[in-house]
């Protein structure tokens, strides 16, 4: 017979002894810090650790996700990817979709939306305060109807008989990818491909073999009508909300019984959000969302409902770049970065002023004379030979007349590399810098001068001034009525995007380019094209 276990000793909590050590990311020690915590007790040593990430989003610039996936956790993986976009900002699912927000008031340690994470408000001001713990919803979890075959494991024959309507969308979509492939690939991982143009009569067969086919869920879920909506596959939709009203297709349109908790909509919307962020974070570059992939969300949107009264050209020409505010000029650039840009080039033109560095008569600048002036470092190491007084003037000149082409109207608002020069070399800026000639502006370009050095400049300091920086720009307008009345968008910080319709191809070096100088003055070039700030 064993002895009943001794109780443990009461611990006096004067006597515990707590350490705090910190560790930096070896790769991004800006962005990613671990907190541990030890409590030591004499006698018995440590009894308790406690550990935290510590996460700075501000020195990701844009490249949140792509951080959290490069520290190889996959919890901290899966943790950003459910609850951030590639800003660091909170997931529009969580903050504002009908169903997956939640309670809504989620930050006084509530969970946060419908995710299986939580969230503590020190605030006790704060609406989640209110909330009790027995109010607050659960997490979105889907079981799934009973024994279905799986998707991932079951024979072709069992999914064929059992998802028939499936089978033959994802079939059908793997006949376009063949296609693109080309001929050598016809077959893809040895499945079978339905060709595209015969879909519709293919549901509408497998809805006369067996109606219950069109709604049927798979272990996920997902309806016919979900899966065709993931997969971009337009044909396959318009087949199925072709079918009669009475199958009851229609009603999936605002299903969410699935393990993301989507309506096909939804669905398609983060599919398509999805590759274009993969698309940018792999090739730093975006073209916008597929007309195809477009054509697919309006047709849901309109099936599901929603007026829209634009022509089928007319959307996707405004939200091919991702607009949703449907004011963004030529698709990207919405009105609020457009204010970020035209401030910043006002502002800054002010302070190359202010700021401006010390030169010796007919000489050009001498790098120790550079003072506090950063916009100098903008100006690759190739051009400096020229960079007399002139030139800086002429620099700012450029500054300025991308401010003035931001400011007019329609799609004149754009200042591309082949328009602010006409703007400045005709003297439409010289209202705008008492210093303005035709001279001085064209030595700018003669001595090696690009508009796309001003853009660079201009784009990088309204960056750091935004949420992705410090945040100082958006401080000072806190109660600025003709801010606050701009509508906002999802283009809304979107500098990458921005600078590569300006121009600023993401394949080059751009600065600021920080050269280490010598005692001379003579400028040596650094290989490492690494310029990251996260990394310092």
């Amino acid at each position: 017979m064993t002895s009943a276990p001794r109780p443990s000793p009461q611990l006096d909590l004067e006597q515990c002894v707590a350490q705090f050590s910190t560790r930096y990311d070896h790769i991004y020690p800006r962005v990613l810090a671990l907190i541990s915590l030890s409590v030591k007790y004499p006698v018995l040593g440590d009894i308790a650790h406690l550990f935290a990430i510590k996460i700075d989003r501000v020195h990701c610039r844009g490249r949140f996700l792509e951080v959290m996936e490069e520290v190889h956790q996959d919890s901290l993986e899966e943790f950003s990817a459910a609850l951030f976009d590639k800003y660091g900002r909170l997931n529009f699912d969580v903050v504002d979709h009908e169903y997956m927000k939640g309670s809504g008031v989620w930050n006084g340690y509530c969970r946060i939306g419908r995710t299986p994470y939580f969230a503590c408000a020190p605030n006790n001001t704060r609406p989640s305060r209110m909330l009790a713990a027995s109010d607050d919803v659960p997490a979105h979890q889907y079981l799934g109807p009973p024994g279905p075959p799986s998707m991932s494991t079951a024979s072709d024959k069992d999914l064929a008989a059992h998802y028939p309507v499936h089978v033959i969308i994802a079939a059908s979509a793997l006949s376009v990818v063949a296609q693109a492939l080309g001929a050598a690939h016809r077959r893809i991982s040895g499945a079978a491909t339905v060709n595209e143009q015969v879909i519709g009569q293919l549901i509408f067969t497998g809805y006369e073999n067996d109606a219950a086919a069109v709604r049927r869920r798979d272990e996920d879920g997902l309806s016919p009508l979900h899966l065709a909506a993931q997969l971009l596959h337009l044909r396959a939709i318009n087949a199925l909300l072709s079918l009669p009203r009475d199958t009851g297709v229609h009603e999936d349109l605002h299903t969410r019984e699935n393990a993301n908790g989507d309506s096909p909509l939804e669905s398609c919307e983060h599919m398509v959000r999805d590759e274009g962020q993969l698309m940018e974070t792999v090739w730093r570059k975006w073209d916008g969302y597929p007309e195809h992939a477009l054509n697919v969300v309006l047709t849901l949107r309109r099936a599901a409902g929603e007026r829209i009264e634009e022509k089928d050209e007319e959307y996707i020409r405004k939200r091919k770049r991702g607009c949703t505010c449907g004011q963004c000029v030529a698709g990207w650039l919405s009105p609020r970065i457009k204010c970020r840009l035209f401030v910043t080039a006002e502002m800054f033109h002010d302070v190359m002023d202010a700021c401006k560095p010390t030169f010796v008569s007919r000489r050009p600048l001498d790098p120790k004379l550079c003072g506090w002036c950063s916009a100098v470092d903008y100006i690759p190491a190739h051009v400096w030979p020229g960079l007399y007084k002139s030139f800086y003037q002429a620099y700012r000149l450029v500054v300025i007349a991308v401010a003035h082409v931001l400011g007019k109207p329609g799609d004149r608002c754009l200042p591309l590399p082949r328009v602010v020069p006409s703007a400045l070399l005709s003297g439409e800026v010289k209202h705008y810098a008492d210093h303005w000639s035709q001279d001085r502006a064209q030595f700018f370009f003669d001595k090696g001068g690009r508009v796309e050095y001003a853009l660079n400049y201009i784009t990088d300091v309204a960056l750091d001034q935004s949420p992705l920086g410090d945040g100082w720009s958006d401080e000072i307008r806190e109660d600025d009525e003709e801010w606050n009345a701009l509508p906002k968008c999802t283009n809304d910080l979107a500098f990458v995007m921005a600078r590569q319709q300006l121009g600023l191809d993401p394949s080059q070096k751009w600065g600021p380019y920080y050269f280490p100088w010598d005692m001379t003055g003579e400028v040596h070039m650094d290989d490492d094209d690494d310029n990251d700030d996260m990394l310092e």
